[in-house]
């Protein structure tokens, strides 16, 4: 066995004992409750108080992103302590139904963007949180992290994407994206997409899983979320924010690059054909 062997050994040995102790965890479930009570209270407070300060254009804007930022990394957290599935599916329902409703009865203002913000946080940590929670090993994490860029980036991109239509959508931002009160402004500005929202609980949840750090990988997804914002503000365009925060977790957390040695060739070429997949979209929409 040589030395990278033995110490890829040694790692799987001490990622399957993070696993077990992370399994043995009690289920604490009332922080569920807790997690949920974030965004309501977050987004009313901010639409009561966010008008009246007015900062200029460029900390405005900042501020107003840095609020989602704020609301999206403080409830995932929180929400990575619970583990019930039947909970989950019960959180998504009402979710679901919030959304219903606001559809139906047209409900105008602050109302409207608390219960849709509530509601898509909550589904998108049900959703993520329960894929992440069925990841086998955090080596895993290398290859989602490869394949969700890839054909996050490709559907940025091509305007056929579903992410390039969300951003083109002025009717279906409000409802796909986490929507923040505007400093100095009484508006609401859409600025993290509910894929975003996923793919970080589903981080969480395969830390959760594994025993890995939580408070590490907030600060990672907190980081790589900031990053894309400011991007986006220096290039005046959209930026994905998916691709930067799974850098920010594959360079981050050591796990997440060790893969099981009988694991490595498939994950590698599977890595190879989504990019492959994703280079080949991208150039369509140039050559077309």
């Amino acid at each position: 066995m040589t030395s990278s062997d033995h110490s890829g050994h040694e790692a799987s040995r001490s990622d399957d004992h993070a696993t077990s102790q992370g399994l043995e965890q009690p289920d604490v479930r009332w922080w569920g409750w807790l997690g949920l009570l974030i965004p309501p209270c977050v987004l009313s407070f901010a639409a009561r108080f966010a008008p009246q300060v007015n900062v200029g254009e460029f900390w405005g804007d900042q501020l107003t992103y840095l609020g989602s930022v704020f609301t999206i990394s403080t409830t995932l957290y929180v929400l990575s302590y619970t583990k019930s599935t039947r909970l989950w599916f019960g959180f998504i329902l009402f979710a679901l139904l919030s959304l219903l409703i606001v559809s139906l009865t047209d409900s105008p203002g602050v109302a409207a963007f608390v219960m849709i913000g509530t509601a898509l946080m909550t589904i998108g940590h049900g959703i993520g949180g329960m894929i992440g929670s069925r990841i086998q090993h955090p080596g895993h994490l290398l290859p989602a992290c490869v394949v969700a860029a890839s054909f996050d980036i490709a559907s940025v991109i091509h305007p056929q994407g579903p992410s390039h239509a969300l951003v083109s959508s002025e009717h279906a931002l409000p409802w796909l994206t986490l929507s923040f009160p505007v400093f100095g402004a009484r508006a609401f500005s859409p600025n993290v997409g509910i894929g975003d929202v996923v793919f970080a609980a589903l981080l969480l949840g395969a830390a959760a899983r594994h025993g890995l750090s939580r408070p590490r990988f907030v600060a990672l997804i907190t980081a790589g979320l900031i990053i894309a914002g400011q991007l986006a503000a220096l290039l005046q365009q959209a930026i994905p924010a998916l691709p930067i925060i799974g850098i920010c977790i594959v360079v981050g957390v050591a796990p997440a690059r060790i893969m099981r040695r009988k694991e490595r060739r498939v994950a590698f070429w599977f890595m190879a054909a989504s990019v492959t997949l994703a280079l080949g979209v991208i150039a369509s929409r140039f050559l077309a």
